[in-house]
């Protein structure tokens, strides 16, 4: 189970992003500016893999749309 920053968010160790940063799904660049030195590594890691799925989801499904 995967909770990110909820723990320092609850225990008010951390301050949440901006309402507006929140609602466009951001919060997480956010994080990476204010603790850049804690998330930084962690989020440079994931960014590979994760557009590497983002790309096959993005060719996935115009090729599904082409098809049909």
């Amino acid at each position: 189970l995967g909770v990110g920053a909820a723990f320092d968010w609850f225990a008010g160790v951390t301050p949440r992003a901006p309402r507006y940063v929140q609602a466009i799904g951001m919060e997480w660049v956010h994080r990476v500016v204010s603790e850049p030195k804690r998330v930084g590594p962690r989020y440079a890691r994931l960014i590979k893999p994760g557009l590497k799925i983002f790309a096959q989801e993005i060719l996935g499904s115009k090729r599904q749309s082409s098809v049909a």
